[in-house]
């Protein structure tokens, strides 16, 4: 089963309607050390589960990167912001 899918249901049951669609949705996708998921300012229109690794996102502060958080395996991951308000995002995200 998809990941990402088999988290989003320890949250709650999904209809067999929404499991197909959000299946329709889904991409699997490899990353390298050092990509980008998302950089500030441009507008993220997904969010991801980390299947195996580590993200940090920072920022910029005072022309120093300073990381703002970690993520790690099996967590759902996304740019807040950007992802729900449609707005550029704040931080970088990167693998």
């Amino acid at each position: 089963m998809n990941h990402l899918l088999s988290k989003l249901k320890t949250y709650g049951d999904i209809s067999k309607e929404a499991e197909e669609l959000l299946k329709s949705k889904m991409v699997a996708n490899t990353r390298k050390r050092g990509d980008f998921f998302i950089r500030k300012g441009q507008i993220a229109t997904s969010i991801f589960i980390l299947e195996k690794g580590a993200v940090r996102a920072f920022a910029e502060i005072d022309n120093k990167e300073t990381t703002v958080w970690l993520g790690f395996e099996d967590l759902i991951l996304g740019s807040i912001l950007s992802t729900n308000f449609d707005q550029p995002a704040s931080e970088n995200i990167q693998f």
